[in-house]
């Protein structure tokens, strides 16, 4: 396993980079496809969080189709060590890939001064305490995050990286993302949806976004 993965390197990667982080992704199945779904829209790694399904798991394999062997997979990661290890661009631009939660973000920046609190606790506490903080975590969930739709995200320029994030479909993205977003002055990227379909499977919704995604930074 160990030499198969150190031989697993992005052959065409998209540039500025691409990420992909599966938070909480539990089912075998979903991990697998959205792992391939990652490699075919070329993002150079996959990061799967503490709680994830074993990645290199049987079903997981058979369902990626290959990509374990194609891009690079980290596992067991935690949200306050991915700058630490480098893992990923110091300023990257995060999409949480999240229904439109019906929030009020019309006036985001009356929540400036809730923000400053938090992020003056955040810095009291240090990274990785406060990633394991679920009180701290969730208070930062409260504050409403700036909400881009999909068919309008048309560029990222500035950006060297873009890191999607997709949750399990049980509870969808983490409070511990909505930080990690918070942090990155990132956004919510949601797709609409009709006929009163309240929510998409995982793979669809990483497939949606992904593409969408890739075509941004390749527009940047």
């Amino acid at each position: 396993k160990r030499e198969l993965a150190s031989a697993a390197v992005a052959a065409s990667p998209v540039s500025p980079a691409l990420s992909l982080i599966c938070d909480n992704v539990r089912t075998p199945d979903n991990l697998g496809a959205v792992i391939r779904v990652a490699a075919a829209a070329g993002a150079r790694q996959v990061i799967c969080t503490r709680g994830c399904v074993n990645a290199w798991s049987p079903k997981v394999v058979r369902a990626a189709a290959g990509a374990h062997f194609l891009i690079p997979i980290i596992e067991n990661m935690e949200w306050g060590t991915l700058r630490q290890q480098n893992i990923i661009d110091d300023y990257p631009y995060v999409l949480l890939s999240d229904l439109d939660d019906g929030s009020n973000t019309e006036n985001l920046n009356k929540f400036k001064d809730v923000l400053n609190e938090l992020e003056t606790e955040f810095d009291v506490e240090g990274e990785e305490r406060s990633y394991s903080n679920p009180e701290l975590c969730e208070r930062y969930r409260g504050v409403p995050l700036a909400t881009i739709r999909a068919s309008e995200l048309k560029s990222l320029n500035g950006f060297r990286e873009a890191v999607v994030v997709v949750g399990g479909e049980t509870e969808g993205v983490s409070d511990a993302a909505h930080m990690f977003c918070h942090r990155h002055q990132g956004a919510r990227l949601s797709v609409p949806l009709r006929n009163n379909v309240n929510s998409l499977n995982v793979i669809s919704a990483a497939s949606l976004v992904l593409f969408r995604v890739r075509d941004a930074l390749e527009n940047s």
